[in-house]
């Protein structure tokens, strides 16, 4: 019974699997810009998603009493039914982290209630950040008002403007006394003791076949 009812509820949903999805992108150690590639299905929701790329590793964010901007490009660019999101209604972003410590300060739900302009572009946002905090992923969700069904499903890139630019985001700023800051990917302390350990038992172990 409960199968027939799931699948009675797939048929009758519109898009059922098409509700929210997902572009991804990867974030390796050092790096202080993230870009999102690769292609998704275009949906009511729309989400930029990077995560930290190796285990042991996360976003760090210290804005040293100064006040940096989280900011992002989000394109959305595709074949077919959806050339682009171009006259749709983007009713708001969210920001969300995963796994996150810290205190960090800043609006994770940004009211934009705008049309996706036209032509290529795609959206240019920015809000402040304060505070010191980890996280090892970050999500900006776009949700869209009245999508069209015959819109939904289509393939898209994250791309932007005429040039079909790559989306991207980072968090950066200034401190307390003016000097440049950039949110980046670091290993966990525990990850910077294990490796001082191992490197302690290679050079052991190297003095002892000298």
């Amino acid at each position: 019974m409960k199968q027939v009812l799931c699948l009675l509820a797939v048929l009758v949903s519109p898009h059922p699997i098409f509700a929210t999805n997902t572009f991804f992108a990867g974030a390796r150690p050092g790096a202080t810009t993230f870009y999102w590639e690769g292609e998704a299905n275009f949906a009511a929701n729309m989400v930029f998603k990077c995560q930290v790329d190796l285990p042991g590793t996360y976003f760090s964010v210290n804005t040293l009493g100064g006040t940096w901007d989280i900011y992002a490009e989000l394109g959305i660019i595709g074949r077919g039914a959806l050339p682009s999101p171009e006259g749709l209604t983007v009713r708001d972003m969210t920001i969300s982290l995963e796994n996150e410590t810290g205190n960090l300060i800043f609006d994770r739900l940004v009211s934009l209630n705008t049309v996706w302009p036209g032509g290529e572009d795609g959206i240019i946002f920015s809000t402040p950040i304060t505070g010191q905090g980890t996280f090892t992923a970050i999500s900006f969700t776009l949700g869209f008002v009245s999508v069209p069904p015959s819109t939904v499903g289509a393939t898209v890139n994250p791309l932007w403007g005429s040039s079909y630019v790559s989306s991207g985001f980072g968090i950066n700023g200034y401190d307390g006394l003016g000097n440049p800051g950039y949110m980046t990917v670091v290993p966990e302390p525990s990850a910077f003791s294990l490796l001082a350990v191992g490197l302690g038992v290679v050079l052991r172990r190297r003095r002892r076949t000298v």
